[in-house]
């Protein structure tokens, strides 16, 4: 690997242990299935706070024609809705992640292959808002939803 040196540390006996990037590419989904895997689930929205509820309540042309006042005197609002945002795209990008690292485990590590098909329905469960539990079923049976 030209351009890198790396003289110490786990860095140096990686690259020195390893000759193609794809041995590298696998080399790394392994230790995100080892070191941080626990961290890459579905993270929930909060519950919401009394204002939203009500302000959602409202009828949308209501909602309209609110002030910016209403947003300052109320930043549970505006600060739900940036949490919610926020969630969401951890959770595409953490199920993106997954398949990722998917694409370079070899496919006869079934242990590893399950544990990332498993986290993966989870979190596609969580973007459908139904359980992982359906999701396996419809795949193991070759079913649909009616």
């Amino acid at each position: 690997m030209e351009g890198i040196k790396i003289e110490h540390g786990k860095g140096a006996a990686l690259l020195n242990k390893l000759q193609t990037n794809e041995e590298f590419a696998r080399e790394c989904a392994y230790w995100a299935l080892r070191e941080g895997f626990d961290e890459l689930r579905p993270h929930f929205y909060p519950t919401k706070p009394d204002k939203v509820i009500e302000y959602e309540s409202w009828p949308l042309f209501r909602r309209a024609r609110l002030k910016e006042s209403f947003y300052n005197d109320y930043p549970e609002i505006n600060s739900y809705y940036q949490q919610r945002f926020l969630i969401y795209w951890k959770n595409k990008a953490t199920l993106e992640w997954l398949k990722e690292i998917l694409r370079y485990i070899p496919p006869t590590d079934t242990l590893a292959v399950r544990r990332l098909d498993d986290r993966i329905l989870e979190i596609q469960a969580w973007f459908n808002d139904e359980s992982p539990e359906v999701n396996k079923v419809i795949e193991i049976f070759d079913g649909r939803k009616v």
